[in-house]
């Protein structure tokens, strides 16, 4: 099971009107059973990304409870189906709390 991170060369502007696949591309491609941190912060809004082969990580900034829960709950579905092996190498979700601790409060 893999992911595929896409992404868009303009964040503003006319491009990102229409049919997603007509202004998306396809950017990295990732196996879930090389995922090395997985993190939600920001509330429920974010959700941060690390893997190994390659060494990389992403901070997906939902900005929405709901999408974030609902994202997490998919890549939490896919993590169940993968062989034992597989699964156990993946470490626990760690949920951030927004608190007067964190570096961005």
């Amino acid at each position: 099971v893999d992911i595929t991170l896409l992404y868009d060369d303009m964040l503003f502007g006319s491009s990102a009107r229409g049919q997603p696949s007509d202004w998306l591309k396809k950017g990295d491609r990732h196996f879930l059973s090389d995922l090395s941190c997985l993190e939600v912060g920001l509330c429920h809004q974010s959700l941060h990304v690390e893997f190994v082969n390659p060494s990389v990580s992403y901070t997906l900034l939902l900005r929405n409870q709901n999408h974030c829960r609902r994202f997490l709950q998919c890549l939490t579905y896919l993590i169940e189906e993968l062989p034992t092996k597989s699964r156990s190498k993946i470490p626990d979700i760690t949920m951030v709390e927004m608190n007067s601790q964190h570096p961005l409060w």
